[in-house]
């Protein structure tokens, strides 16, 4: 009886001991500081510094765009090959890109009318896509005897062309029609003067200005640098051409 007894006491002492032991582990667990994740904290850190950063103004850096230049193809005979390095000279002083398409002794007709010249000068457009077009051409029609009314109806047909061309490269330019320079010209720079008086097209007359023709026909090295700023002031007024 005894020993039951004192077996009792010994299971409930234990017990007690147990239950007071995880007693005083939770007390200490409880305090125990709490340590955070640290991934926690540096997302805390993170927040805190984006809140607390002063804002920043950004600088937008200037764009600059280029102005296009202004195009010009001149197309003719001896006439534009006689001004093609004085007003190549200028062009590039202006910052203008000047084209050139002539051939010596050729007749208005065969821009439209032989295939090979066409095609030279369709090229030229589609190339040079020019906001200017400067025709100087008729001479060697006069010296070939043809009539004023059908130097007149090839002109036409000439522009007509270049404005064809034009539309597929979304632009028309500008046409400026350069009369011959000759004195004997069967007065054709007024007969053009008549004709294209009622169309948007600038008309320079030539053989009122005071040329040296060294031939008779083509104006020498200084009227050639004369005529050429002439032109390019007439076809550009906003271009100070001296």
């Amino acid at each position: 009886m005894n020993i039951k007894i004192i077996e009792l006491a010994f299971v409930l002492f234990f017990g007690f001991f147990v239950i007071s032991c995880a007693q005083k582990s939770s007390v200490e667990k409880d305090k125990k500081p709490y340590t955070p994740d640290k991934t926690v904290i540096q997302t805390e850190e993170i927040k805190h510094k984006l809140e607390n950063k002063p804002s920043k103004a950004v600088k937008l850096k200037p764009v600059f765009y280029r102005p296009k230049k202004l195009s010009i193809l001149f197309v003719g005979d001896s006439m534009v090959e006689a001004i093609k390095n004085p007003s190549k000279k200028l062009c590039i002083q202006k910052g203008i890109k000047c084209a050139y398409v002539f051939k010596r002794g050729l007749r208005t007709e065969k821009w439209t009318e032989d295939e090979l010249y066409k095609e030279n000068l369709l090229f030229s457009l589609h190339i040079h896509k020019p906001d200017i077009v400067v025709i100087s051409t008729g001479t060697n029609d006069i010296y070939n005897k043809e009539s004023n009314e059908k130097i007149y109806i090839e002109l036409v047909q000439l522009i007509n062309f270049i404005k064809k061309v034009s539309r597929h490269y979304h632009k028309q330019p500008q046409i400026v029609l350069v009369a011959p320079p000759i004195p004997n010209d069967n007065n054709l720079n007024e007969y053009l003067v008549r004709k294209f008086s009622s169309r948007n097209i600038k008309l320079i007359l030539s053989k009122y200005y005071d040329f040296s023709l060294w031939d008779g026909v083509h104006p020498d090295i200084k009227s050639s640098e004369i005529w050429a700023k002439i032109i390019l002031k007439k076809a550009i007024p906003s271009v100070d051409a001296k």
